[in-house]
């Protein structure tokens, strides 16, 4: 059950397939009025660098400072570097300064599953009027939250992977009528589509020395705004959980969230 209350405010009872897993979180930017460009710097989230490129849509909802009126909505990136993107939100439209800004990373920007918290369901153009905002019920008893998708005859799921980590993976087939085959495949930017080889796989009757561990996903340097707020998230693989100790005391771990603030 998909319920939308605020300015869409309906009940829309449908199974929606997610369409992009995507990293939601707090930045802070820089406003110029002279040029209306405002530089917003993310790394603060837990995301690859050069994650945000020029000519992508991002959802911005500007939540301190001079920028703190506008409502939450889709912004087109102008420029980027690999932790901060340029939008433009109009020369004098407000006076310069800086603040904090919420980020939705942009839904053709890949992020590794273990990252995501957020993701991308397509209700249908036209439904709703543009930039329509509100919460929302999910009820995915029972259901994956990515679904099966196709193309011609071929039915798959992808799980977004980062590279030197194992994960665990378990295939099952089922095969009601007709002829059908299950294959278990990668890719990437650098690799072709191809069937995993057998001496990538590690099946569990091997030991546990060769079962994937957890490891850690995130980035290896992240930057902080001096007497700012910062938040970066612990990401672990294959459902681990992470435990810190040595922090400075102005350093806190939620071991719930898994972020350190």
């Amino acid at each position: 059950m998909l319920t939308v209350p605020g300015n869409i405010n309906v009940s829309d009872i449908r199974n929606l397939s997610v369409t992009a897993l995507q990293v939601a979180g707090t930045g802070t930017y820089s406003y110029s009025a002279s040029t209306g460009d405002a530089v917003v710097d993310y790394s603060a989230l837990v995301v690859p660098g050069n994650t945000v490129q020029a000519g992508q849509k991002i959802a911005l909802d500007p939540t301190s400072g001079n920028l703190s009126g506008l409502a939450s909505a889709f912004y087109t990136v102008t420029a980027a570097t690999p932790t901060t993107f340029t939008v433009n939100f109009g020369a004098g439209a407000f006076a310069s300064g800086t603040g904090s800004i919420a980020i939705v990373t942009p839904s053709a920007a890949p992020v590794p599953a273990a990252l995501s918290n957020a993701f991308t369901v397509n209700i249908g153009p036209g439904r709703y009027a543009h930039n329509s905002t509100g919460t929302i019920s999910l009820d995915a008893v029972g259901k994956p939250m990515k679904e099966w998708a196709a193309i011609n005859s071929e039915r798959y799921v992808r799980i977004p992977m980062q590279g030197g980590v194992r994960y665990d993976l378990q295939l099952d087939s089922y095969e009601a009528s007709f002829t059908a085959k299950s294959i278990l495949a990668w890719s990437s930017p650098s690799q072709p589509k191809q069937i995993i080889p057998p001496e990538r796989l590690y099946p569990s009757s091997l030991g546990s020395d060769l079962l994937a561990k957890p490891a850690y996903v995130g980035p290896t340097d992240v930057s902080a705004v001096a007497n700012g707020a910062f938040s970066h998230r612990i990401a672990l693989s294959n459902g681990a959980t992470a435990s810190v100790s040595g922090n400075p005391a102005w350093l806190s771990f939620n071991p719930a969230t898994g972020v350190l603030s």
